[in-house]
């Protein structure tokens, strides 16, 4: 395992499993599981690069959005009715 990610929200994006504590990647920088702190820092070992997240979410199911999920967000920004703002 070349890294472990922990201390953030990670949403695997598969049915039936909720939210996650950790997460972790080989060699291969494939991700190879995720789940509780325990469990994955019982795969890494001393070499294992760990990252604390600081609460930042991680999609690990969401590869290849492409620019889809900047496009739709900055589309919706354009269209933000502000006229009654103060």
């Amino acid at each position: 395992v070349s890294q472990l990610l922990l201390g953030g929200n990670i949403q695997p994006l598969q049915s039936g499993l909720g939210p996650q504590e950790a997460l972790v990647v080989g060699d291969s920088g494939r991700i190879e599981g995720v789940g509780s702190i325990g469990e994955m820092e019982s795969l890494a070992g001393s070499e294992t690069r760990r990252i604390d997240l600081d609460g930042a979410t991680v999609l690990p199911g969401l590869v290849d959005t492409h620019p889809h999920v900047l496009h739709f967000g900055a589309r919706e920004r354009a269209v933000l009715d502000i006229t009654d703002c103060q």
